[in-house]
């Protein structure tokens, strides 16, 4: 999909002159989007889908499909403003898809089959990774997906806090916190090759047993060669 193919509905005028500037991105009033779309996102607070959907449908192509990343909506709330057979996905995404790390969660509605997963899966696939679920399972796999990026800043949070607590300045600690990212970047590279988190953890404690098996072997050679001195 290039820019030329995606048309942007922004009702604030500011930010639709920010993304036609910056990004080269063609701006336009939702229903004049919607009649030519063969692939509409909708992606606003989830009061707001209703008004949107009311405004959209009508001009709507009979073969278009609608994903929708509106949190918490199901998708037969959209079938119910879209003509019958309209196929509709929904895609929960979490935070890190702002750098294109992510993960999303995407699940058929009534009318969706493998070739509108397919599709919808497309323009995402450059921000994170998908994983099918079953929609009953959206709200489950979309509270590990999307709350699992807050107990990792918790973690982070509380390195920093017990390397201040051990006598490191905080701007170092804040600073090695920070590094921690790399290191979650790289602890996460050998799960996504199989095994369990359990194995990879195992294997690291073991690491830091032996490390400490040699720390202390070499302490206790210094001690000896010491004594004989």
């Amino acid at each position: 999909m290039t820019r030329p193919e995606i048309l942007v509905v922004e009702p604030r005028a500011k930010h639709a002159q920010r993304l036609r500037e910056e990004y080269g991105i063609t701006t336009a009033p939702a229903q004049k989007a919607a009649e030519p779309a063969e692939t509409v996102l909708i992606a606003v607070r989830p009061q707001d889908v209703p008004g949107l959907l009311a405004g959209i449908a009508s001009p709507l192509r009979h073969d278009c499909l609608l994903v929708s990343a509106a949190a918490g909506v199901p998708t037969r709330l959209i079938e119910r403003y879209v003509a019958d057979d309209t196929p509709v996905v929904r895609a929960m995404p979490n935070t890190p898809v702002l750098v294109g790390t992510g993960m999303y969660v995407i699940s058929a509605g009534s009318s969706a089959a493998e070739a509108h997963l397919l599709r919808a899966e497309e323009p995402l696939s450059p921000v994170g990774e998908a994983i099918r679920l079953d929609e009953s399972m959206q709200d489950v796999a979309t509270a590990l997906s999307g709350s699992a990026p807050a107990y990792f800043y918790y973690v982070v949070e509380n390195l920093i806090d017990a390397g201040t607590g051990l006598g490191v300045s905080r701007e170092a600690a804040y600073r090695s916190g920070r590094g921690v990212g790399g290191t979650g970047r790289g602890s996460a590279g050998p799960a996504r090759f199989g095994g369990q988190p359990g194995g990879h953890r195992i294997r690291v404690r073991v690491r830091g047993r032996r490390r400490r098996s040699h720390a202390r072997r070499r302490d206790a050679a210094a001690a000896r060669a010491g004594s004989r001195t």
